[in-house]
């Protein structure tokens, strides 16, 4: 038996329950196909509590953080988020994160869970070696807490019905605190499907109420499936998969994230990383044909081998399958190539990422 969110026994009898890096979570509720279109049209919901969420706090927080992540954390405004990765001195991406600026002495950290641990590890070894950031407090508050993603072209319009909040103004990567049931939520306008969405932490009570809450209000429950395919589809990178710490920014194509150039203990292989031709580079291809491309298919171009496929999926909302790897060749949209599929070439199309833009 994995490790058990929160909400588990909200759902665990209407889902498909798989093993995901020690956690046991829903892979699919009505249908991977189904939970698709209902994100893209209407209202979907994830139980997202198994990631990581980490407070730090303290004098200098900003400071501290500046070191190890690619974001500016001085300048990030109260009240928003930002996506940047944690890197080693290589600048090979540990994870990537969202970090939440609560205050001038506090910033949230939601991370990702398989690598929560190595995310807290960075966190306390730096604090450890730096007498100005000795006080600063690291607080995983991950098992106190649920995390639910709302997702969908109606997601605001279901946010604001539960929490009877007449008008929900708040633009991408911003949140918001309120005060609901006398507990503190936290409401973000974030989430990992290219759709309009919002995410919300709350304590684990009141996460289990906000689920079936939500359920009633019409939101359909999905599962991992579905949300690997609409991130593929957003063309989001998947750590594991996409970009890892032997990956950096650059070659993901996710260096507009790198925005702190200040002294970090990743500056000087970042400053050698953009005076040097990249070896590899992320790009996205549809297949032409029934072929579905998976994790480590050959990618091809003019009958000799130069890539990988890194994550692939059959696309409902454009029905195509679509797929993206890493190719030692410098490759433009429309260019085509091949990618082998169970022993058989698939034509296939380089196309300039996102595969489905909102």
């Amino acid at each position: 038996m994995g490790k058990r969110t929160n909400l588990y026994n909200n759902y665990f009898q209407n889902a498909k329950i798989v093993d995901f890096h020690g956690w046991d979570l829903p892979i699919q509720f009505s249908g991977i196909l189904n939970e698709v279109k209902s994100v893209r049209s209407n209202v979907g919901i994830f139980d997202v509590s198994h990631m990581g969420r980490i407070n730090c706090k303290g004098e200098f927080v900003n400071e501290f953080l500046d070191y190890i992540l690619t974001g500016d954390l001085v300048n990030l405004k109260i009240n928003q988020a930002s996506y940047m990765f944690l890197c080693n001195e290589y600048c090979g991406i540990i994870d990537d994160l969202v970090a939440y600026k609560i205050d001038e002495k506090e910033i949230m950290i939601v991370c990702n869970a398989s690598n929560k641990d190595k995310v807290n590890d960075a966190l306390n070894l730096y604090r450890n070696t730096n007498t100005l950031f000795e006080n600063i407090v690291i607080d995983d508050f991950t098992d106190n807490s649920g995390m639910i993603a709302v997702q969908g072209p109606i997601s605001q319009k279901i946010i604001s019905e539960l929490f009877n909040i007449e008008q929900l103004n708040m633009k991408r990567f911003r949140f918001s605190q309120i005060s609901f049931n006398q507990e503190n939520v936290l409401i973000s306008r974030t989430g990992y499907t290219g759709e309009n969405g919002f995410e919300i932490i709350a304590d684990i009570k009141l996460s289990s109420k906000l689920w079936d809450d939500l359920i009633g209000l019409g939101a359909v429950p999905c599962g991992l499936g579905s949300r690997d395919v609409l991130r593929i589809e957003a063309g989001l990178s998947l750590h594991g998969n996409d970009i890892s710490s032997d990956i950096n920014p650059r070659e993901a194509q996710l260096e507009r994230f790198v925005t702190n150039t200040k002294e970090t203990i990743y500056k000087q292989a970042w400053d050698n990383i953009q005076n040097t031709p990249t070896k590899k580079m992320l790009i996205g291809f549809i297949i032409k044909g029934r072929g579905i491309p998976r994790i480590n298919n050959s990618i091809f171009l003019n009958g000799e081998s130069i890539g990988y496929v890194t994550s692939g999926t059959f696309s409902p909302t454009l029905d195509k399958s679509i797929g993206l790897g890493y190719v030692s060749n410098k490759l433009d949209p429309d260019m085509n190539i091949e990618v082998e599929i169970r022993g058989k070439k698939f034509e296939a199309v380089v196309i300039k990422l996102p595969f489905l833009r909102r």
